[in-house]
């Protein structure tokens, strides 16, 4: 995946429209190729066919009851769901660990804001090709929905990585639920029945 520095910039607080300053176009330079060579993108999905929304949460296959009603509002209408996993793997927690070491911060916030900003773009894209798809199955994807987000805690994080098969691809968690590698991204997205 090409990681430009346009991308980078708003994860480093910064305008795309800005004039990039000399001493960060030469770090962005160095770093970004490294990024890409370290970054091992990948994503898993499963589709939940099953789903029962309720005002204070949604029931996935008759069984899992997620207690949120942020992720109810966003799932309004839908009579399935999609899990997502995505990842762009280890290489890029070790890459900034490196930087770490040798005292790089500018560089380590760099890896940092490219690893942001290439799993949100492949989150994207993933989301946009499964609207594709689906929408010619006679549905309407909602906005994805993370726990984390609103009322959807973290403890959710478990059940949602399992249903995307993000194990599958190397996603793993801490005890309080943070996902390792730190650039990866789970959600689920409702399936509306469009018409």
């Amino acid at each position: 995946m090409k990681i430009t520095g346009k991308m980078v910039l708003p994860y480093l607080k910064m305008s795309r429209k800005a004039e990039i300053p000399a001493q960060l176009k030469r770090e962005l330079d160095e770093v970004l190729p490294l990024v890409e060579e370290a970054a091992r993108p990948d994503f898993s999905f499963n589709i939940i066919e099953e789903v029962e929304v309720k005002p204070n949460g949604i029931i996935f296959d008759g069984n899992r009851v997620f207690f949120s009603e942020d992720l109810a509002k966003t799932c309004s209408g839908a009579v399935g769901a999609i899990a997502i996993a995505t990842t762009m793997g280890p290489g890029l927690d070790e890459l900034t660990e490196h930087f770490g070491n040798e005292g790089r911060l500018t560089a380590q916030a760099i890896v940092d804001a490219a690893g942001s900003a290439a799993v949100e773009r492949m989150t994207t894209v993933l989301q946009g090709q499964l609207a594709e798809d689906y929408w010619e199955q006679g549905f309407k994807l909602t906005r994805r929905y993370s726990p984390g987000y609103g009322d959807f805690g973290l403890e959710y994080q478990p059940e949602v990585l399992e249903l995307s098969g993000g194990y599958e691809i190397g996603i793993s968690l801490t005890e309080n639920n943070m996902m390792i590698p730190l650039k990866s991204v789970t959600a689920l997205i409702g399936m509306v029945p469009d018409g």
